[in-house]
């Protein structure tokens, strides 16, 4: 589906290689969103039924980037790539528990999900080997 969304959309969208155990189990390129950004958007499951969602959206604007992470406030306690900003749910906000965003030349890329901190920097590594190939 990758290659499909690649040629659909214009762009290079990621499709990182898994880790071992690790499988895709929805994937989608939305080109019609009624704010104007495009993105595509993968979940990947792991061998203990952890989830970490990828979304890739190009040319965002801040109103865009500070929906996607509105109710999320600045994690320090978690450690990896010091690339990403990495963010946890406010109080009273229903969403997956870790969120890591990382902008690029006017893109971005989330991921989140509830897998440990080492799978999310394992994840954010192949990503950003990825994005600079």
């Amino acid at each position: 589906l990758a290659a499909e969304a690649n040629t659909a959309s214009g762009h290079e969208v990621l499709a990182p290689e898994l880790p071992q155990g690790w499988w895709a189990n929805h994937a989608k390129w939305v080109s019609t969103a009624s704010d104007g950004v495009e993105y595509w958007e993968v979940g990947f499951v792991g061998p203990k039924n952890q989830y970490i969602g990828l979304t890739q959206a190009f040319a965002v604007n801040p109103t865009w980037v500070a929906l996607r992470s509105a109710g999320f406030i600045p994690d320090s306690s978690t450690t990896g790539s010091a690339n990403w900003l990495k963010l946890t749910p406010g109080p009273n906000v229903d969403a997956d528990p870790v969120l890591w965003t990382l902008e690029t030349d006017g893109d971005f890329v989330s991921l989140e999900g509830n897998a440990t901190a080492e799978e999310f920097s394992e994840f954010a590594e192949l990503v950003e080997k990825e994005l600079s190939e």
